[in-house]
C-alpha cells in the first residue's frame, strides 16, 4: 500500500512539474516579444522543456517562423499538448503566439491583462473561434479561443460528442507597438508583385512622419519626400535615370 501511493506521488509530481514547464505567463510573454534575437527564446523556451519543432524561411515578402512544441504525442509528431511560434522579420522576433488546451493557463493570463494595463479595443465572433483584441502603452494582445477536432483518446481538455471530440485551444499573440507588425506605427516597407521593395516610410498613428522613399524596380531611389503629420513638409526630390544604350558590331 505504502509503494502504491508512493509510485502515486511520483507520478503526481511529474505530471504537476510537466504543467508548470508548460506554462508560460503574461510576463514571460512580454519578455520574449522584447527580446532582439530568437536564440534567446529558444534558450528560455528549452530550459522549461520545450522542443524545437520546425522553422520556415521567408520568401522574401513574409516573415521567418520557427516553432516549439511542448508534450508531443508518441505517435503522432504533429500533435502536442502545446505550441509555441516566433514570426520573425529581419533578424527580430516582432510577433509571438502562444498556443494550448489547459483552461487554468488561460486563467492565469487573463487574470494578468488589467494589472498589465491591458484595455479591451476590439471584440470579433467568426465561426468556431472568437477574438477579444487588447492594448496597453507598449504590446498589443490577442485571446482567441478556437473549437477544433480530433480524435486522440488521451486528453482531458474535450467535450465529447458521438465519434468525435471538439477541444477549446486558446491562443495568445502578442506584438510590441512599433513594430513590423503593427500596422499604425513604426517602419514600413511596401513591395511590388515580384518582391521589390517600392517604397520606406514610418508611421505614427498611422500617418507618414519623417522620410519618405520611393524605388524603381532595380532598387533605385526614384523620389523622396518629407512628411509631418501626414502631410507633405516641403519639396520632394525626384530622380531621373538615363538609359545607357550600347552597340553592339557584329
Amino acid at each position: 500500500m505504502k509503494f502504491l501511493k508512493f509510485i502515486i506521488s511520483i507520478f503526481s509530481l511529474v505530471a504537476v512539474q510537466n504543467l508548470s514547464a508548460q506554462k508560460i505567463t503574461l510576463n514571460e510573454l512580454h519578455t520574449m516579444a522584447s527580446y532582439k534575437n530568437w536564440e534567446t527564446t529558444n534558450k528560455f523556451l528549452i530550459s522549461k522543456g520545450w522542443d524545437y519543432y520546425d522553422s520556415s524561411e521567408s520568401d522574401g515578402i513574409g516573415y521567418n517562423t520557427i516553432s516549439w512544441a511542448h508534450g508531443r504525442n508518441l505517435y503522432d509528431n504533429a500533435k502536442a499538448k502545446g505550441w509555441f511560434y516566433v514570426y520573425n522579420y529581419e533578424g527580430l522576433p516582432n510577433k509571438i503566439m502562444y498556443r494550448f488546451r489547459q483552461k487554468e493557463f488561460y486563467n492565469t493570463i487573463i487574470q494578468q491583462v488589467s494589472s498589465n494595463g491591458y484595455k479591451l479595443t476590439d471584440e470579433e465572433i467568426l465561426d468556431n473561434r472568437v477574438v477579444a483584441s487588447y492594448e496597453n502603452k507598449l504590446f498589443y494582445l490577442k485571446i482567441a479561443y478556437n473549437r477544433e477536432e480530433d480524435s486522440d483518446n488521451d486528453d482531458d481538455y474535450y467535450y465529447g460528442g458521438s465519434n468525435k471530440k471538439t477541444y477549446t485551444v486558446y491562443e495568445v499573440s502578442i506584438y510590441k507597438k512599433g513594430g513590423v507588425y503593427d500596422p499604425n506605427n513604426g517602419f514600413k516597407k511596401d513591395y511590388d508583385e515580384n518582391g521589390n521593395v517600392i517604397s520606406t516610410y514610418n508611421l505614427k498613428d498611422g500617418k507618414i512622419e519623417g522620410l519618405l522613399t520611393n524605388y524603381d524596380s532595380i532598387g533605385r531611389v526614384k523620389r523622396t519626400a518629407n512628411f509631418k503629420l501626414g502631410n507633405l513638409e516641403g519639396p520632394s526630390v525626384e530622380n531621373f535615370y538615363l538609359a545607357i544604350l550600347q552597340n553592339f558590331k557584329g
